[in-house]
Formats: C-alpha cells, structure tokens, sequence
C-alpha cells in the first residue's frame, strides 16, 4: 500500500492520506484524492505551521476544536467529534466560510503570515492565545480583575490581531479593539501599542504585562532638536470607553485617554444595538481609522508604501497533491 502525501516545506513530507494502488477497487493508482479525513489534515495543519512560524509552540487540542469549529461550521467542544469527518479540496481552499469572504486556508494562512512577519517572540513565550472567538474571550475574562487581556485572531480581518480585555463600567464589562494588521504592527509593534494602554495590566490569564513584553518595548532615544526640528513620537491612542456616569463613586478614569464621544451602552456584549458612534464598527469594536491614532495620520502624509497581508490564494504546492513512499 501507498500513500498520498502533503508537502509541508521544500524538505518536509507528511503522510496523509493511505491510498491502495489497486486499479481493482475502483480508483487510479496514486491519484489525488478528493477528501482527506481530518485527523490527517489536523496533523499536517500542526506542522505546517510550526515550519511557517519557526516555532516549536504547536498547535494544541484546543487550538484544533477551534479550527474545526470555524471550517465544519460546528459549535462541538470536543476533538473527538471531528475525528469520522472528511474535508474536501472546494471547503478547504475554493468554498468561502459560511458569513466570511475567505477561504479557511487564505484564514489560517493570514495567521501564519503575521505570526511569521510580527509576532514569532510572543507566540513563542505564550503571550497570544490567538485560536478563540470573541465568545470564548467573554467567558475567558469575565471573571478576571479589571484590566486582564488577551490576544485573539480576528475573524473579520485576516491576519488581523485584536485585544480583549475585561474593565467593568456602567456600558459593559468586556472590549474588544479593532483589529491590527500587519499594516499596523509595520509602524508600531505589539508590545509598543500594549505598552501605551496602561489600562491593560494582566495578560490571561494573570502574568504582569511588563513581565511579558517589557523586554520587547522600543527604547526612547532622547535628544536635542536636529535642524532646528523636534522629533515626534508616535504613541498608540484609544478613545475614550470608561465610565460616562460620574456619579457613580469611581474615579472617570485612571488611565491615558483622549477626548472622544462616549460609547453607546448595550444590553448584552454579543448584541450589538444601531449605533451612530463613529468611532465604532457595526460589531461595537473601536474603529481605529475614525480615531486619533497617530501612526496612520503619520503614514498618510509621509505615503510611505507599507507591508501588507496579501494572503495567498490557494496553500503551499503539494498539499493535495500524491507522492509516492512508504507507511511509516
């Protein structure tokens, strides 16, 4: 017996598929088959990305239910529940996600993308939880103190990265930021933009920001006016979102903030009212670009070409594709 094969990278093969080379039972001998069962996808998913990110921080269960959960449109917890289930060549890479306008590869490729390009030192030190929905990240950090985040992939955004952090107001108790790109994180890194929300103070579940991105902080370089100009520092920006009743008994805020309308009250954080706040999308997620962060005024006048995701339209060459070698 062969089997169909997956090529991770230039030099890495993963078995993936037994295929039986027999013509009798019905199928051309080492053709490329049209369903993999996930299990097997799983495995070559986990190794592909670790080579992608450089990263021998893997994929855990958790991570895959995830993933499963967002391809098999799927609402089951559990690993096992997948394990029977088949993935075609159109639902991998043709067909887009049920309510996106991407494919689950172009999703998990964009992922990869910013990890590899950004974010490799806080993959690898656990700083990014990454694989939840913003349903997860309620649960998550609803009974966290004030001021615990996490890190989540987007899945409005590919290759987004957004903040949700827990801060009890009489609005609501979670936020959710827009999220960043790799545009974003081109003019200002991640640990820069956490160091400039001082309100985000605990990374879930409870290790010390500084603990975790200190080392990873731009260092500011002092020094007299060259030319007669002052050089300017770009620092990360959010609107306003604490507290509009002062009557409350607590202090309006106790972190940086800049002047902004008040954000619109819900009655639950997943069910987003019309709102006419422009400073938010219509998820109720802060809207960077209609608020005063620096950086993208900066870019603006300066026209300066920046990176951007462009994700790959179809995965690695190979991935479906027969080879032929022995069952290990």
């Amino acid at each position: 017996m062969s089997c169909v094969c997956v090529k991770i990278s230039s030099s890495l093969h993963l078995p993936f598929l037994p295929v039986s080379p027999s013509p009798s039972q019905g199928r051309v001998p080492f053709a490329v088959p049209d369903k993999v069962l996930w299990p097997q996808l799983c495995e070559a998913l986990n190794m592909k990305f670790k080579a992608e990110v450089q990263s021998n921080r893997g994929l855990t269960k958790e991570n895959l239910v995830f993933l499963a959960q967002k391809l098999f449109n799927s609402s089951s917890a559990h690993l096992e529940d997948y394990n029977s289930m088949s993935v075609s060549w159109s639902q991998f890479n043709r067909e887009n996600l049920p309510g996106w306008n991407y494919t689950f590869w172009q999703w998990f490729d964009g992922v990869m993308e910013v990890l590899k390009k950004h974010h490799k030192p806080h993959w690898n030190d656990g700083a990014i939880l990454g694989f939840v929905n913003k349903q997860q990240a309620h649960d998550l950090l609803i009974n966290k103190p004030d001021g615990t985040f996490l890190l989540r992939f987007s899945d409005s955004e590919i290759g987004g990265i957004t903040i949700a952090w827990k801060f009890d107001s009489p609005d609501r108790n979670l936020w959710n930021l827009k999220p960043f790109t790799t545009r974003d994180f081109s003019i200002r890194s991640l640990a820069d933009r956490l160091g400039d929300l001082s309100y985000l103070i605990y990374v879930f579940p409870d290790r010390p920001k500084a603990e975790v991105f200190s080392k990873y902080y731009t260092p500011v370089v002092g020094g007299k006016a060259v030319d007669g100009y002052v050089k300017p520092q770009i620092k990360q920006v959010v609107p306003e979102f604490v507290n509009a009743n002062t009557d409350a008994g607590t202090s309006a805020t106790y972190m940086d903030q800049a002047p902004s309308p008040s954000v619109c009250p819900q009655a639950h954080y997943n069910v987003y009212p019309q709102n006419p706040d422009p400073v938010l999308d219509q998820d109720g997620e802060f809207d960077l670009d209609e608020t005063m962060d620096v950086a993208r005024h900066v870019e603006e006048l300066l026209r300066r070409p920046m990176d951007s995701i462009d994700p790959r339209l179809s995965p690695p060459a190979g991935l479906f594709t027969s080879a032929r070698s022995s069952l290990s």
